[in-house]
């Protein structure tokens, strides 16, 4: 859902096989994306300037990926699996399986290559040694996403979202120990606290808020002591994190990019003077190193590059269906950092590969919301809203180019409307104010 939120809550069981292109190996500079409406995995050779489409499938969404020495970890969580591939040829290595009901939501490694996978639905975190054999499986917070370690521990971000009503109870983060999963230690931190990152010793918390009245904030506290550094109220509804250039960068799915000075905390960019694309669906993001930052926009099925010195967009790359997690290929510190992460030559900024796709207005909606459908062919459009468990909650079919969805009775929070037009489907985020 952030996310990334998007992510969050696909939680239809699927099954299957990752299936591989054969496209040759990556190349040093090649970003991945992943993308979940597609479930796929796309490459961008960032030297080139191409990008290669269904270089990998995965049978259920694809969360998260990061990048530990010679391997390349994907989460798919809708099908309770991580999967493990060579990074240079994406060849098949072992699948992890974390149990029926699950919902995998993220993953790190450690120097020993053990693999940390956090469980949403279970509230749990578990451990696979480097032979991909369970060792430990402890229980934390409710609703468990963001994983990062730091030195010796391993940090969870407990959203504290309840599946019930859709509200959230207070956020933390667990400390737990390396190897054994020993609680260390809990944090208290803001309202929806979903994925982070490392600054040194530092750990950067995004708490995303719950969309409608509490915004999002940053809470940085020393990895080491534990003790509180900075709150940082950048507003808005902020998901992914990736730091570097001395800024932190955050994306809001409707909002743009946001940054703030890692140096004293200052916010650069809210909600108020966004890094705007003109368009929605900001994802996830990362920095190559070189002064660009690489941005992930969900509904045009394309990945934006920002020169990171005058914040101007360089370039444009299309991606899958869904592009919402980004990892570049050589970015081992992915394993410790969980930064977020990524094929024709770049298109234009606004001209995406997506032919159809659905948009709610407003949004947030409260009462009744309006659809339009760029790219409708004339056939019938079938529409459905569904609840963060994927269950149906208003169904709708439409041969018209605009529907009025009523959404009275609905209980606050986010939703997800679904459109199906000549065998294609879409998928956008709603997200339903009191």
């Amino acid at each position: 859902m952030s996310r990334s939120y998007f992510f969050r809550f696909l939680v239809l069981s699927v099954l299957g096989l990752v299936s591989l292109g054969t496209r040759p190996a990556l190349s040093a500079d090649d970003l991945l994306v992943l993308n979940g409406i597609d479930n796929t995995l796309s490459t961008v050779d960032l030297l080139k300037g191409e990008t290669s489409l269904n270089k990998a499938s995965f049978p259920g969404f694809p969360n998260q990926g990061v990048v530990a020495k010679d391997r390349l970890y994907v989460v798919a969580s809708s099908s309770n699996q991580v999967f493990v591939l060579n990074k240079q040829t994406l060849a098949p290595l072992d699948t992890l399986f974390t149990g029926p009901g699950t919902n995998p939501f993220a993953v790190a490694v450690d120097a020993k290559d053990n693999v940390y996978i956090s469980l949403l639905l279970a509230n749990q975190v578990m451990c696979f040694d480097a032979f991909g054999n369970e060792v430990a499986r402890v229980t934390v917070g409710r609703s468990p996403e963001g994983l990062l370690i730091v030195g010796t521990r391993l940090f969870v971000a407990n959203s504290g979202f309840r599946f019930s009503d859709y509200g959230y109870d207070p956020g933390t983060v667990s400390i737990l120990k390396l190897g054994t999963l020993t609680a260390i230690g809990t944090i208290d931190v803001g309202t929806n606290p979903q994925w982070m990152a490392a600054n040194g010793t530092q750990v950067h918390v995004v708490c995303t808020g719950n969309y409608f009245s509490t915004f999002g904030e940053i809470h940085v506290f020393d990895g080491k002591t534990l003790l509180p550094l900075n709150t940082i109220p950048i507003g808005g509804s902020p998901g992914y994190i990736t730091l570097g250039e001395g800024r932190g960068f955050l994306s809001d799915y409707f909002g743009g990019v946001f940054s703030y000075d890692l140096a004293n905390g200052s916010v650069l960019h809210g909600p108020g003077n966004p890094i705007s694309l003109g368009t929605i669906g900001y994802s996830g993001l990362t920095l190559d190193g070189k002064g660009n930052l690489y941005v992930a926009l969900f509904e045009d099925d394309s990945v934006a590059r920002i020169r990171v010195s005058d914040e101007s967009v360089t370039g444009a790359f299309p991606t899958g269906d869904g592009p919402t997690n980004l990892v570049l290929r050589h970015d081992n510190a992915l394993a410790t950092q969980n930064r977020h992460t990524i094929s024709p030559l770049p298109d234009p900024m606004g001209q995406g590969r997506m032919s159809f796709a659905v948009r709610p207005r407003p949004n947030p909606a409260r009462g009744s919301v309006n659809l339009s459908f760029p790219g409708d062919d004339g056939t019938n459009i079938e529409v459905a809203l569904l609840d963060p468990m994927g269950r149906v909650v208003r169904a709708a079919p439409s041969s018209l180019r605009s529907e009025h969805l009523d959404l009275s009775g609905l209980p606050a929070g986010v939703y997800f409307i679904q459109a199906v037009q000549s065998g294609h489907k879409t998928t956008s985020r709603l997200v339903v104010i009191p």
